[in-house]
């Protein structure tokens, strides 16, 4: 299995106390809070996501699965503190009215068109660096990454291994259990 970059827990605190926006807050939330894929984060839109029944829906992931990801109540603030404050300013961006798809989109870029991978990183790396911690900036951190660190982090929490395969959405036992692995060698490192 491909190396994957995995974030401590304090470094994960460490990103959320350095965000300076609602909207950078509701990246980390998306990406970490509820594990999506690159793919998914991006095809996310406002309808799939229910804040009053706290769940945000994955209508077609991986292998066209619809799935259901139970909202923490961080999570809830979170993504109602930018869709409630920020989302609004970002509609007055050139690219919002040009089609409905900007406008079904959750997270908008500064010019009012749907948020893509890259600006997502970028949205992340911008936080990684105000972080100012060396460490954090050397390791080779995606979007991608925050969802193999919640994997991780939640089974170090000892939630089960078939509760996590749910969340992330995998269809295969296996693919969950790479991140009992990592979370394996983690807690070594911890003691150690």
């Amino acid at each position: 299995a491909p190396e994957r970059t995995i974030l401590e827990p304090g470094e994960i605190q460490q990103l959320y106390e350095c965000t300076i926006t609602a909207q950078e807050r509701a990246v980390l939330s998306l990406a970490y809070g509820c594990g999506l894929r690159a793919g998914e984060l991006t095809k996310c839109n406002t309808e799939d996501i229910k804040l009053r029944e706290k769940i945000l829906i994955v209508p077609a992931g991986k292998g066209n699965k619809r799935r259901v990801i139970p909202l923490s109540n961080g999570v809830v603030k979170d993504l109602s503190g930018y869709y409630y404050n920020e989302r609004e300013a970002l509609t007055a961006g050139r690219d919002y009215n040009l089609n409905t798809d900007n406008q079904a989109a959750f997270m908008l870029h500064s010019r009012g068109g749907r948020m893509q991978d890259e600006t997502y990183n970028k949205y992340l790396k911008r936080i990684i660096e105000r972080t100012g911690n060396e460490v954090l900036q050397k390791k080779r951190i995606t979007v991608h990454s925050l969802r193999h660190s919640i994997a991780t982090h939640l089974l170090l929490q000892g939630v089960s291994v078939e509760q996590v395969r749910i969340f992330l959405g995998h269809e295969q036992l296996e693919t969950t259990q790479i991140y009992t692995h990592i979370s394996q060698r983690q807690l070594n490192k911890l003691i150690a």
